[in-house]
């Protein structure tokens, strides 16, 4: 999206993506990742790309 659209919802969505609202967010977004690595295990799937896993390898 080019100027003046893309200013626009910047200047909107900047207000709400801070920092600090983004780090209060961290809890949520690893648990949702939690779950769904566990739902992956209990089909099987165990087989996961290096960059996927912590320590892995991009």
């Amino acid at each position: 999206m080019e100027p003046p659209g893309h200013t626009r919802l910047r200047g909107l969505v900047s207000k709400a993506f801070t920092p600090r609202t983004i780090e209060g967010m961290r809890p949520w977004a690893e648990q949702v990742v939690d779950d769904l690595l566990s739902r992956l295990i209990q089909r099987g799937l165990t087989s996961l790309p290096l960059s996927l896993t912590p320590g892995g390898v991009a």
